[in-house]
């Protein structure tokens, strides 16, 4: 019986510890310090989604796209807003995997992810800068 008690207080002990690593980390992400952010996030044992949320936002913020879509894939995507599924969809195309990023992207809705959620939707859409074309100048000597 005293076992189980001291048990369960290691246990919400732990649990109160991780919980104010996760808001520090969150207070680091939101002052801009997403590689202190990461380090924190990655001293927390849990595998949690909030935990695995921020480490893919921090990750992004840095451009470490492949850990980012890493982080992000331990993610449930239904606990994700349209804009982090923008992220999310984006660090998979930078690293390589075109058809789960237009997947994901195809699951958004313009409304939620606005107008440039087509970019993601059809990765064979050209750019703009694309269709210029240059023409040789002319030697007018």
């Amino acid at each position: 019986m005293k076992f189980s008690y001291i048990a369960i207080f290691f246990v919400v002990l732990m649990s109160c510890g991780t919980n104010a690593k996760l808001k520090y980390a969150q207070k680091l992400y939101d002052e801009k310090s997403y590689a202190e952010a990461v380090k924190v996030c990655e001293s927390i044992k849990d595998d949690s989604a909030d935990k695995n949320k921020l480490l893919a936002l921090a990750n992004y913020q840095m451009l470490k796209m492949d850990k980012a879509a890493e982080a992000f894939s331990k993610v449930g995507e239904e606990s994700m807003s349209a804009e982090e599924k923008l992220m999310y969809s984006e660090a998979l195309k930078q690293s390589g995997s075109t058809g789960e990023s237009v997947r994901i992207a195809s699951a958004i809705s313009e409304g939620e992810g606005g107008k440039y959620v087509v970019d993601y939707q059809n990765p064979l859409l050209e750019e703009p800068l694309s269709e210029i074309k240059v023409y040789a100048e002319e030697n007018s000597t």
